[in-house]
């Protein structure tokens, strides 16, 4: 089977639990890599949450209590690239 016919079989189309199928975590300093990620999961037709496509939701928002609800309430999956920067900031 393709990979595009296994996307469309994906159970996310189904999700409604919150307008993201993935949530992206990551350290600043992997930027580069995840938003890489992030582009190839739009051309997939993935509903992705990525914060440089929320600036201006974020602007002003207690990041810490808005990305806590998006990982575990808007999101149906959560990908945290873990990293030796990643490790450093937890």
């Amino acid at each position: 089977m393709k990979r595009e016919e296994r996307l469309k079989n994906c159970s996310l189309a189904t999700f409604d639990g919150g307008k993201e199928d993935v949530a992206l975590s990551f350290a600043g300093e992997d930027r580069k890599f995840v938003e890489d990620c992030a582009e190839i999961l739009r051309s997939l037709n993935i509903n992705v949450f990525y914060d440089n496509y929320e600036k201006e939701v974020l602007l002003g928002k207690n990041l810490y209590i808005y990305l806590a609800d998006v990982y575990q309430n808007r999101a149906r999956f959560a990908v945290v690239f873990v990293s030796k920067a990643y490790k450093k900031k937890r």
